[in-house]
């Protein structure tokens, strides 16, 4: 890709910089070079590039990029980020940004207007795409809340800023129990582990959670009352089956693709949760099929699903069922 050549740019050295020697482009637009159809080209592609930082101004940093001067907003910003207050950690850092070195992508270019916009967080995440993975265990940050959950970024771990990727963490993802408001669980600033849900690499997201940093509550529950393995097959009937597990039964096998429900191990809890009856997918997941468990009253049973239908199938099975059911 085409560079401007040194000559085409001016190095200055300011004492307010601490006499960091940095790229100025000449004041008059008429003295500079300014490759725009590379920049087109770096957005184009989504390339990341090697900038230097010139100046820092309230809004941001700006430097010198394909012979224009670009400018990056404190919001797209990673390096030295230890909290989320970015812009007053920035002001802090005035004297330090200038002639530093950071890896960005052209997230916007306007030629008429002559306006190039980088962005750091955006070339962290093209790394972090190739090196996380669902199921990851992370070291994060709260960012900030919205009302469908929180935005966190990963800290590296050897530098503690946050530089590792970002992404949601979903207000159904943080806890077993019902969230009402992102804000009972976590607070803007809060660290915390969590793990990776999902990476989708096509829409450059990262989606995290803390439920999965524990065992359903359910299914631990059972397991701690019953040393049968999850996946052993019951073939004796429960001494005491409910009128709603019965029912349950009995609407499951009118749904076509599901060959069989068998009735697994069974649990008394010491105090009504309920009087309504419910039903969920446990995450154990059976070669030929799902376990699903119901609760009617203080009963919790296990039922065994056999069927060659994927999970969204069963979640769709599971809410017509519970629907015939109201």
């Amino acid at each position: 890709m085409q560079r401007c050549a040194a000559a085409e740019t001016q190095v200055v050295e300011d004492a307010r910089q601490n006499g960091a020697k940095i790229q100025r482009l000449p004041a008059d637009p008429r003295e500079r070079t300014e490759d725009w159809p590379a920049a087109l080209k770096m957005l184009q592609e989504g390339s990341v590039e090697d900038f230097e930082v010139s100046f820092v101004n309230r809004g941001g940093v700006r430097g010198v990029l394909a012979g224009i001067e670009g400018f990056m907003p404190f919001s797209k910003m990673c390096t030295g980020l230890s909290g989320v207050n970015a812009a007053q950690q920035y002001k802090s850092l005035m004297s330090t940004l200038p002639g530093l070195n950071l890896r960005v992508k052209v997230v916007s270019v306007d030629v008429d207007s002559r306006t190039m916009i980088l962005s750091e967080r955006a070339a962290i995440m093209e790394d972090a795409m190739d090196k996380l993975k669902a199921g990851d265990v992370v070291d994060a940050v709260v960012r900030n809340l919205v009302p469908y959950g929180a935005f966190v970024s990963i800290k590296d771990p050897q530098t503690s800023e946050l530089t590792g990727g970002h992404g949601l963490l979903h207000i159904s993802d943080m806890s077993w129990d019902h969230v009402a408001v992102p804000e009972d669980v976590v607070q803007p600033g809060d660290e915390i582990q969590c793990k990776i849900k999902a990476v989708d690499k096509e829409r450059q997201r990262i989606y995290f959670s803390l439920k999965l940093m524990e065992d359903d509550p359910l299914t631990q529950t059972l397991d701690k009352l019953f040393s049968v393995d999850l996946r052993d097959t019951v073939t004796e009937v429960p001494v005491n089956i409910p009128q709603g597990v019965k029912d349950i039964c009995s609407e499951l096998e009118k749904e076509e693709g599901i060959d069989s429900v068998v009735l697994g191990r069974q649990a008394e809890e010491r105090r009504v949760v309920s009087q309504d009856l419910e039903l969920w997918i446990s995450k154990e997941v059976l070669e030929d099929g799902f376990v699903l468990v119901t609760r009617a009253g203080r009963t919790v049973q296990e039922l065994k699903v056999t069927t060659k239908l994927d999970v969204d199938f069963i979640k769709s099975a599971v809410q017509k069922v519970l629907q015939r059911l109201a």
